[in-house]
């Protein structure tokens, strides 16, 4: 195969400008640009290898455990989650303190590390809307509460 075959052709610009990308690489860069946005908050995060897992990204801030799942949809209810999100979420509340293990990729060795972190951790929600990223937090069975980091 070769290269012009791999590559997706941008329908609006017919290949004389951008590349389009795909969805997973459209929902990484935007899982890259919450994980920024908490850093500047002071958190410390991680980022799950291959979206293995409940949540996208664990951050840490004092004694404050954050598990966030990032959804960057285009359709007309951007907060939108598959009925297997709302459920693994939904799960999570009942977790309490047990354990959560998180499996990140670590660039040093060039494989998969895990990462264990116990205590309770806030589920939070964020979705790209039209203009700007929102924040939701999971209180108790599907009911959400605005959330700022």
């Amino acid at each position: 195969m070769n290269k012009k075959e791999d590559v997706r052709v941008c329908p609006r610009c017919k290949g004389k400008g951008h590349i389009k990308k795909s969805p997973y690489k459209k929902g990484a860069n935007y899982e890259y640009k919450v994980k920024s946005k908490l850093e500047l908050k002071g958190y410390k995060v991680y980022r799950s290898y291959a979206s293995k897992g409940t949540f996208d990204l664990i951050a840490i801030k004092k004694d404050k455990i954050i598990g966030v799942q990032v959804k960057r949809l285009t359709s007309e209810n951007p907060s939108y989650l598959t009925p297997k999100d709302r459920k693994s979420l939904n799960l999570e509340l009942e977790r309490g303190d047990k354990p959560y293990i998180l499996h990140t990729w670590n660039m040093k060795i060039r494989g998969v590390t895990v990462k264990e972190f116990t205590g309770n951790i806030e589920i939070i929600h964020t979705y790209k809307s039209k203009i700007t990223t929102k924040w939701r937090k999971l209180i108790s069975k599907d009911k959400w509460i605005p959330w700022k980091p």
